[in-house]
Formats: C-alpha cells, sequence, structure tokens
C-alpha cells in the first residue's frame, strides 16, 4: 500500500473491508482495491470484501476481475439475489444474453424489483427481441 500501514492479520479483515468502503466513497479506488484484495487474501471467504470488489468491477465493466469473485462466492454459496443480479450483469455484458436471462428471471421471481424488470427490458432489447422488452420497460 502506498503509504500507508500494510495489515497482515487475519483479524483485521473487517477493518480493511470498512477502509477498503470508506476509501471507494472517497474515490480512492487504488488504495480501495488494495485493502479489499488483501482482506480476501487474508481470508478467501470473506464475504464482504469480495461483494465491494465485485460491485465496483461490474461499475467500470471489468467483467474479468468481478467474475473472479463471483466465481469465488459461488463456490461458497454465498450469491445473494443482489450478487445474482451482478452475475447477470456481467453475463449480459460478455454478450452472453439467454445466461443473464436465466439468471435475472429466477432472481425477480425471488426477490421482484423495478430494476430488475428493467435490466430484463435491456437484455431482451439486445437480444433485438423488442415486443418482449417493451413488457418489460412498462
Amino acid at each position: 500500500m502506498t503509504g500507508r500501514t500494510k495489515y497482515t492479520c487475519h483479524e483485521y479483515r473487517e477493518e480493511m473491508t470498512l477502509l477498503g468502503e470508506l476509501f471507494m466513497n472517497r474515490k480512492e479506488v487504488e488504495a480501495a482495491i488494495e485493502l479489499l484484495q488483501a482482506a480476501t487474501e487474508l481470508d478467501p471467504g470473506w464475504l464482504p470484501a469480495h461483494k465491494l470488489l465485485v460491485e465496483h468491477y461490474i461499475s467500470v465493466n471489468d467483467i474479468a476481475h468481478a467474475t473472479e469473485h463471483l466465481d469465488e462466492l459461488k463456490r461458497l454459496g454465498a450469491l445473494t439475489p443482489h450478487l445474482r443480479y451482478l452475475n447477470a450483469r456481467a453475463h449480459y455484458q460478455r454478450g452472453e444474453y439467454k445466461t443473464a436471462i436465466e439468471i435475472m428471471s429466477a432472481v425477480e421471481t425471488e426477490l421482484p424489483n423495478p430494476e430488475h424488470l428493467h435490466f430484463l427490458g435491456l437484455v431482451y432489447f439486445a437480444q433485438e427481441s423488442y415486443p418482449t422488452a417493451q413488457r418489460y420497460f412498462e
């Protein structure tokens, strides 16, 4: 970490994650990623850091890094509806529309949300299935 104390103790994963989130909110992305990544290295099963990293990587279209963390969360059986939504977005951004629709339809059934419907509309629109897309946008 540039100019910051490097944590190496497993017990600091929570503090590292909180600091990482703080830095992310302050737009100090490099420091945030370093802290969050270090937290996941100390404890590969530490879900909060993986979640924050997935959210960041999806927001900047870094699908390779997002998928890395999503795969770990899947392995841990820790994909919440929100993380499954982000997983669907990763598939969408890779052009894997059918998979994105499958994932998102299951999430929408489990946890209805207007944002999910809008996303499904976008995926159908990308597939040029305009009448179906329009139903989701209404």
